[in-house]
C-alpha cells in the first residue's frame, strides 16, 4: 500500500509535527505550509496541495483568516473527507512572565529572547530607570497559578472543534518540561499530539518515535520547570545597538541570570525614549497580569 500523501499547515509546530507522523513509515511529506508566512497572491499553489493530499492535517484558525483558502474553517468544508484539525499548542503556564512586546510606533521591540521580554527584568529596568515600582511580584505563586488557569482556559478554547486535544496532558504534567516558549512545545508533546491524530483517524500499526533533539527549542527562557527559576542558564542572542534606538540581533550565545538581565538593561537603556508601558502592547494579554491590573504592581 503506498504512503500517504501527508499536508500538514500551522505555525512553527507543522513542520515538526509533520515529521514525527512521517516517521512512523506511512506518510509522504508535502511541503507544510507555515500560516505566519502565508501569501494570499499564493491561494492557487495552497489549493493544488490541498488537492494532492491525501490526508491534511490543518491547525485551527480564525474563521476570518487572511488567507481564505488556509483557514480551518475552509479546508474543513472543502475537504471534510480527509481533514483533521489540530489546535495551536500555546501555553503560557510554563513561561508565566513572557510576553511578546510591541511598540505602537516601534513596531516589535527585540532583545535577547527576540520580541519575548520578561515582565520581571522589565519591571526592574523602569523601577531603577524610571522611580516605576516594579511591576510584577518576583516570586508570586499566585500570579503563576493565575496565569496558568487563564492560559490553559485559553488553550481548551482553541481546542474546541478540534480532532485533538493536549490541554489535559499539559494540566496533569505541571512539572514536566512541556513549553520551550509559550507557543515552542517539546518533541514530547507534539508526539503525544501526533499519536492522538493517528488515533482519531483509526490507523494501525502506526508507532511514533520522539526521536533525538528538540526542534522548537532554540531560545531556553525563564521557566517554571527550570531548577532556580532565574537563577538557572538561558539561551538567547547577543543584541546589536544601532544608532538611533534600533536594536539587531546577534549571534546565539548562553547567558547566566546576571549576565541576561544586564543585556535586557542594555538593551532597554538603548531604547528608553519610548519605553512607557502605556505604548506596548503584550502578548499573550491577560488583563490584570500584564502590565496592568492589582496582581501586577
Amino acid at each position: 500500500m503506498p504512503a500517504m500523501k501527508l499536508l500538514v499547515t500551522g505555525n512553527c509546530q507543522a513542520r515538526p509535527l509533520m515529521n514525527l507522523m512521517c516517521g512512523t513509515g506511512l506518510f509522504e511529506p508535502l511541503d507544510p505550509i507555515i500560516l505566519h508566512l502565508a501569501d494570499p497572491g499564493h491561494s492557487k499553489k495552497y489549493e493544488e496541495s490541498l488537492q494532492e493530499a491525501d490526508l491534511i492535517v490543518a491547525q485551527k484558525t480564525d474563521p476570518k483568516f487572511r488567507v481564505k483558502v488556509l483557514s480551518s474553517e475552509n479546508i474543513n468544508e472543502l475537504y471534510s473527507g480527509k481533514t483533521v484539525i489540530w489546535p495551536n499548542i500555546f501555553f503560557s503556564g510554563q513561561q508565566p512572565f513572557l510576553r511578546y512586546f510591541t511598540h505602537r510606533v516601534q513596531g516589535r521591540l527585540l532583545g535577547p529572547f527576540d520580541a519575548s521580554h520578561d515582565l520581571r527584568i522589565f519591571g526592574d529596568w523602569l523601577s531603577a530607570r524610571k522611580g516605576m515600582a516594579g511591576l510584577i511580584p518576583r516570586d508570586s505563586g499566585d500570579y503563576i497559578a493565575a496565569v496558568r488557569r487563564l492560559s490553559l482556559d485559553s488553550l481548551r478554547r482553541r481546542e474546541e472543534g478540534c480532532g485533538v486535544i493536549v490541554s489535559d496532558l499539559i494540566e496533569a504534567n505541571p512539572s514536566v518540561p512541556l513549553f520551550f516558549t509559550f507557543n515552542h512545545p517539546s518533541r514530547f508533546l507534539l508526539a503525544k499530539a501526533a499519536e492522538r491524530l493517528l488515533a482519531r483517524l483509526s490507523i494501525e500499526g502506526a508507532v511514533v518515535t520522539e526521536g533525538d533533539g528538540e526542534p522548537l527549542a532554540a531560545y531556553r527562557v525563564p521557566s517554571t520547570w527550570m531548577t532556580d527559576d532565574l537563577g538557572d542558564r538561558y539561551r538567547g542572542r547577543a543584541v546589536v545597538l544601532k544608532p538611533g534606538g534600533g536594536v539587531d540581533l546577534g549571534a546565539f550565545r548562553e547567558f547566566d541570570a546576571d549576565e541576561l538581565r544586564a543585556e535586557f538593561f542594555r538593551c532597554y537603556d538603548h531604547q528608553a525614549a519610548v519605553l512607557d508601558p502605556s505604548d506596548i502592547r503584550v502578548t499573550p494579554s491577560y488583563p490584570g497580569f500584564d502590565l496592568d491590573g492589582p496582581m501586577s504592581r
